[in-house]
């Protein structure tokens, strides 16, 4: 190939490739946008009902009474 062709050649791929970088970062920012839209409206945290009065010490310091319902994990085995 000749030389003039060389470099018309090079600076076409490298326009294409700056074009085809810019491009799929702004899909990539695109989809990034909706997927922070769809969790902010899609995306809920249950609420529960806390009574104080179970709670020692209060609600801010202490849990609530179910939260020490769960069964504890089981012990391992000794080794041999």
């Amino acid at each position: 190939m000749p030389a003039s062709k060389r470099t018309r050649v090079a600076a076409a791929l490298d326009a294409a490739s700056m074009d085809a970088f810019r491009a799929a970062t702004a899909l990539a920012g695109i989809l990034m946008l909706i997927g922070g839209a769809v969790s902010a409206v899609g995306v809920r945290d249950p609420r529960r009902e806390v009574a104080a009065a179970e709670c020692p010490g209060g609600a801010i310091r202490g849990a609530a009474r179910d939260a020490g319902q769960e069964a504890p994990a089981a012990a391992p085995a000794p080794a041999r």
